[in-house]
């Protein structure tokens, strides 16, 4: 279970503001520990990183986040927060977001997620899923924040046709070559 707590802001996180930030090494995650350990003391999984007076929603932990909803618009869209230099470039992410578009199902979009626009959608039944992706997890699903004092349980099902459930099947399917080859694939020669 996933539990993702809004305990600081992302100045107290894994981004310097001063500059960009466009490489995984550990100088990013190194001020992170000590507030992932209290979150853990609590009954947290992790931390949802917010940014700015708006509360821009950047990352979860070390994972990046996206959130599949109905949009204003009334249409499904699967959304992920861009790479702005507060965000940092997951492989993970990068492979969900070209699986999910080549199923051309729904709309995929890389643009700003503020915490107002989550909660609305969720008070307004709009929010289908929110998930993270990493290199560690692949897909981790998110069930419950923890925000300003309140709790809020985000929808999650575990059925085999949910988006993350399709995502994690499809990302795994291609590294066992279940279905033969694929282009991110590459054979590696035994060592002689």
């Amino acid at each position: 279970m996933t539990n993702l707590s809004r305990k600081t802001q992302c100045k107290d996180c894994n981004v310097d503001e001063r500059k960009e930030v466009f490489y995984h090494i550990s100088l990013n995650y190194a001020p992170t520990l000590l507030l992932q350990k209290l979150l853990r003391e609590r009954g947290y999984d992790t931390s949802l990183w917010l940014y700015g007076p708006d509360d821009l929603i950047t990352e979860a932990g070390t994972m990046n986040i996206f959130v599949f909803w109905t949009n204003e618009q009334g249409e499904k869209e699967l959304r992920t927060p861009p790479l702005s230099g507060l965000i940092l470039p997951g492989v993970t992410r990068q492979s969900a977001l070209e699986i999910a578009r080549s199923w051309n199902e729904f709309k995929v979009v890389e643009k700003d997620i503020t915490m107002s626009m989550l909660l609305n959608a969720l008070k307004e039944n709009r929010l289908h899923h929110m998930f993270g992706t990493g290199t560690a997890c692949v897909v981790s699903p998110v069930m419950e924040l923890y925000y300003k004092n309140n709790r809020y349980s985000i929808p999650f099902t575990e059925d085999p046709s949910s988006l993350p459930e399709r995502i994690l099947k499809e990302y795994t399917d291609i590294q066992r070559a279940v279905n033969g080859p694929h282009p991110w694939a590459h054979p590696i020669d035994k060592p002689r």
